[in-house]
């Protein structure tokens, strides 16, 4: 994240908070395992981006529609 931030000359304390908070997890989002192990170590409200080949991306999708997203309170 640091190298996106630096490409585009973004700095700051909006940055700083980023950096600094952002966790890195690697997995793979078409194995359940790896995807549930993504959703419940968020933090607050969710949003799903994904940066992927459509492929995945539709696959990923396919098993969010096997297990469903978690509850989140005041939805």
């Amino acid at each position: 994240m640091a190298d996106s931030f630096a490409a585009v000359d973004a700095r700051g304390p909006q940055v700083d908070a980023v950096l600094n908070s952002a966790p890195y997890l690697e997995a793979d989002v078409t194995v359940e395992g790896d995807l549930r192990r993504l959703l419940d170590a968020r933090q607050g409200r969710l949003v799903i981006f994904f940066a992927l080949p459509p492929s995945v991306t539709a696959e990923a999708c396919r098993v969010l529609c096997d297990f469903g997203l978690p509850e989140a309170p005041g939805w």
